[in-house]
């Protein structure tokens, strides 16, 4: 015999998220969406600067989607406690929306240090200080080693359209590769 599903309300408090371990209240997610928001804006600074300090833009990179994967866990988790209350899927499509400005805001990262010399790349990559981001760094390097068929001029638009979509990045970086415009 089939059991029926209870509602969250009628679950033991013991299998329910704790939210408030990641915002204490809503006022505190607000908030934090509105600092995310100038953070991206932010980030966009560095294009076209990425070579005058490599390093710290790949930190601040790292840094503004640590604070949106924050915000995107409570949001996400809070729509699925409730997938009926449209204030909660509103919450989650301003949050979708932030993401993909996010993402938009970074895409010129990886072309502008796929320009920087091999050399200085692979020192980032051996740097200790670095060591947090060396993987990141380790794949750019590989991802710039295989040749793609494809023209320069088509392969860089279809590179900057996966980053541009990180769910189809993965995919897209395994088919295809391009050396980076020199």
């Amino acid at each position: 015999m089939a059991q029926e599903l209870k509602t969250r309300g009628e679950m033991d408090a013991r299998w329910q998220w704790r939210l408030e371990d990641i915002f204490a209240t809503e006022a505190d997610f607000e908030a934090a969406m509105a600092q995310a928001k100038d953070d991206v804006e932010m980030y966009r600074a560095w294009q076209g600067k990425v070579k005058n300090d490599p390093e710290q833009a790949v930190r601040d990179y790292y840094e503004m989607n640590l604070h949106l994967e924050r915000l995107a866990a409570y949001a996400l988790m809070h729509k699925d406690e409730d997938t009926g209350d449209a204030s909660r899927q509103a919450r989650a499509a301003r949050l979708e929306a932030l993401l993909v400005a996010a993402e938009s805001a970074g895409a010129f990262l990886s072309p502008e240090l796929l320009a920087l010399p091999a050399e200085k790349l692979e020192a980032m990559q051996r740097d200790a200080d670095f060591a947090e981001y060396s993987e990141f760094i380790r794949l750019l390097i590989l991802q710039n080693r295989i040749p793609c068929p494809l023209s320069r001029r088509r392969c860089w638009r279809r590179r900057a359209r996966c980053w541009a979509r990180p769910a189809r990045f993965s995919a897209c970086s395994i088919m295809w590769t391009c050396p980076s415009p020199r």
